[in-house]
């Protein structure tokens, strides 16, 4: 941390991240319950949006893990032994600037890569 009149910043990430692996860019969507429709398009479902280029990474955020264990207790009344809460939800998607076309045949063209290397070996 740095320094702030003799005090320290702390910054704190979440130990949850998301790797985009693919080589085109995708969306991520959160949202603390596995009851949102990712695919209502409505202004809130906009803010919760994160593009992933090729390689980046997300860290998924403490307050989606927060918000998702207030809203179990909420419904529960309080944490139960036998239930693990949820830790909020993530789905994913490809940019829709991306063909699935283009996505099948780069993927096509990487298992068969893969394919010809094992083999040389």
């Amino acid at each position: 941390g740095t320094a702030r009149s003799g005090g320290r910043q702390l910054t704190l990430r979440s130990v949850f991240a998301v790797v985009n692996s693919c080589n085109h860019p995708v969306v991520l969507t959160s949202h603390p319950s596995p009851h949102y429709d990712p695919g209502f398009a409505g202004s809130a479902q906009q803010e919760e949006e994160v593009l992933l280029q090729p390689s980046d990474v997300h860290n998924v955020p403490l307050a989606l893990m927060h918000a998702a264990a207030q809203e179990f207790i909420k419904k529960n009344g309080s944490f139960d032994q036998a239930r693990t809460p949820p830790m909020g939800c993530i789905w994913i998607r490809p940019d829709a600037k991306v063909s699935f076309e283009s996505t099948a045949e780069e993927t096509s063209r990487q298992d068969g890569s893969h394919k010809r290397a094992r083999n040389r070996g």
